[in-house]
């Protein structure tokens, strides 16, 4: 992972928008597929009305 994302990762998994494949890997360095993507999209807009 580049050091410059390095915040951004920990606060997504922090706030559970991101948890990893299967729940616990992460991978900064591979692609999202679309249902990936907007279930973070949906998580982040959840933690947002919190």
């Amino acid at each position: 992972m580049s050091a410059w994302a390095q915040d951004a990762m920990e606060w997504a998994v922090a706030e559970g928008i991101l948890t990893g494949k299967n729940g616990s890997a992460l991978d900064p360095q591979g692609t999202a597929s679309r249902a990936e993507v907007a279930t973070m999209l949906m998580r982040f807009t959840q933690s947002e009305d919190n």
